[in-house]
């Protein structure tokens, strides 16, 4: 009976402990992931703000990494022509028009 206990006792310390570690880890990747937003040029001629969630460490050179992708608009799929920046979610855009299409754009 000591033993069966033993056993019990053993499996669920190793798994609160394995449980603690997972969420640890999950918390530690969340951190050094962020919401940007970038200012873009798309195949039909429009131009309006896009959101990403990233790595923060490539937010700054992140906007020629998304030439080409595929967004959904109202109309169906457009791609991505032109980026011309990215920046955090709570920070400004260079250019007066990113920040005035950025100011129309619904969240």
């Amino acid at each position: 009976m000591n033993t069966y206990f033993r056993v019990i006792l053993l499996t669920a310390v190793t798994m609160l402990a394995l449980s603690v570690s997972t969420e640890t880890l999950g918390a530690k990747k969340e951190k050094k992931r962020a919401h940007a937003k970038c200012h873009v040029a798309l195949s039909d001629g429009t131009e309006t703000v896009v959101f990403w969630f990233i790595p923060k460490q490539k937010i700054a050179s992140y906007a020629p990494k998304i030439e080409g992708k595929k967004i959904a608009k109202a109309k169906g799929k457009v791609s991505i022509y032109k980026a011309f920046e990215c920046v955090a979610d709570s920070d400004e855009f260079s250019s007066a028009r990113a920040q005035l299409i950025d100011s129309k754009t619904p969240r």
